[in-house]
C-alpha cells in the first residue's frame, strides 16, 4: 500500500510539472495532397490568409523589381490564380507607385483582407506607406492616404500586423526609420485602424521607445488573455523577446523557455483547440512547432514533424478548423489537427 501511494504521489509531481507536455499529445502534422502548380519564381511567396468572403485560402504573391502582385485562392486540392497586375494607387500615382507588399491581414471591420503596401517615389526621393483591400474578382482598392510618422517610413522587415477582435483594431507594430538616415535613425512605432481611422499609440517612457524598435519578429492577437503578443528582437543586437499588448502599454514578458530562430517565425495564430498562439519557426531544416499560452512557450509534442524552407506561409483554415502550413515552391502542404484526445489538461 504504501508503494502505491508512493507511485500515485509521483505520477501527480510529474502531471504538474509537465502539463503542457501532455497537451498537445494526439495533434498531428498530416500532409495534404496539392495538385502540381508552376510558380514563377520571379514572385516571392509572402503572406496567405483565410478569405471569409469567398471561404478560401488566399496567397499574395509579389515580384520586387516590378510591382506586380498575383493572389492565388486554394480550393481542394487545386490552387488557382484569381487576380493579377500592379494594384493602382488611384491619386497618389503621380508621385508614388505600387512596389511592395509589407504585410496582410483579415478586417472584421472593412470585411476584406487588408494589406499593408509600400510605394516609394518615381525617384525614390519620397515614401508612402498606405492601406490597399483587396476584393476578390476585382483587385486592389486604396483605403487610406500615405501613413506618415513624423518623416519616418517603414523599415525591413516590414511591420507585423493583427487583428484585435476585442477592441475591433487592427494592431500594426514594427520599426519606422528615416528615409536615407543613416543607420539607427530609427524609432519604434505602434499603429491600429478601425476600418475608418488610423491611429499613432504613443509609447511609453521604458523600452521600447525613440530608438529601441521591434523587427525581425511577428505578432498574433490572444483571446484567452486579451492581449496581442510580438515575439522577436528590439534590434539585430538585442536577444529574443516576448512583448504583450493591452491596448495602452506594451509589456515584456520573462518565460522560462522560448523558440529559438534563425529568421522570423511564419505567424502566430490562435488554435482554440490548443488554447493558445501557435508559433512555428521559419528557416530551413526541421519545422518545430511551439505553443504561446498563459504568458509562457512550451515546444509542442506533435507528430509527423517534417522540413521546410523559408518560402513557407501558414494560414488558419476556418473551414476546415485546421492550421495550415504550405511549403510554395516545394509545393507541399500539412495541416495540423486533432487524432484523438486533445483537449488541454489545465486551464490557462
Amino acid at each position: 500500500m504504501p508503494r502505491m501511494k508512493n507511485c500515485l504521489i509521483v505520477s501527480w509531481l510529474i502531471f504538474i510539472v509537465f502539463p503542457f507536455q501532455l497537451m498537445a499529445s494526439n495533434w498531428a502534422w498530416v500532409e495534404k495532397p496539392v495538385k502540381p502548380v508552376q510558380w514563377d519564381i520571379s514572385y516571392w511567396p509572402w503572406f496567405m490568409t483565410f478569405d471569409k468572403n469567398i471561404g478560401k485560402l488566399t496567397l499574395f504573391m509579389n515580384d520586387l523589381d516590378t510591382g506586380a502582385v498575383q493572389v492565388w485562392t486554394f480550393s481542394g486540392d487545386t490552387w488557382t490564380k484569381a487576380w493579377e497586375g500592379i494594384p493602382d494607387m488611384g491619386d497618389l500615382s503621380r508621385r508614388y507607385y505600387f512596389r511592395y507588399i509589407f504585410n496582410i491581414y483579415f478586417d472584421d471591420n472593412v470585411n476584406r483582407i487588408v494589406i499593408w503596401a509600400g510605394c516609394p517615389g518615381y525617384q525614390f526621393e519620397t515614401w508612402c506607406d498606405a492601406l490597399f483591400k483587396y476584393e476578390p474578382g476585382v483587385g486592389f482598392i486604396r483605403i487610406t492616404n500615405c501613413i506618415e510618422v513624423d518623416d519616418y517610413s517603414t523599415s525591413f522587415p516590414p511591420l507585423t500586423m493583427t487583428f484585435d477582435t476585442a477592441r475591433h483594431r487592427a494592431v500594426y507594430v514594427g520599426a519606422f526609420r528615416k528615409f536615407f538616415a543613416d543607420i539607427g535613425m530609427s524609432r519604434f512605432v505602434t499603429i491600429e485602424y478601425d476600418g475608418s481611422n488610423i491611429y499613432y499609440i504613443p509609447n511609453p517612457g521604458t523600452p521600447p521607445y525613440d530608438e529601441i524598435y521591434f523587427e525581425n519578429g511577428t505578432s498574433g492577437y490572444d483571446p484567452v488573455s486579451g492581449h496581442v503578443v510580438f515575439y522577436g528582437m528590439q534590434d539585430s543586437g538585442c536577444p529574443l523577446q516576448t512583448w504583450e499588448y493591452d491596448g495602452n502599454t506594451w509589456t515584456q514578458l520573462a518565460t522560462a523557455i522560448s523558440p529559438q530562430i534563425l529568421d522570423p517565425i511564419i505567424g502566430m495564430i490562435h488554435v482554440p483547440g490548443l488554447g493558445g498562439l501557435l508559433a512555428v519557426p521559419n528557416e530551413f531544416g526541421p519545422i518545430n512547432s511551439w505553443l504561446y499560452r498563459g504568458h509562457q512557450w512550451v515546444q509542442l509534442q506533435v507528430d509527423a514533424q517534417f522540413d521546410s524552407n523559408i518560402f513557407a506561409v501558414m494560414a488558419l483554415d476556418l473551414t476546415r478548423n485546421a492550421i495550415i502550413f504550405y511549403d510554395v515552391y516545394a509545393n507541399h502542404m500539412w495541416e495540423l489537427h486533432c487524432v484523438g484526445h486533445c483537449r488541454p489538461v489545465i486551464k490557462p
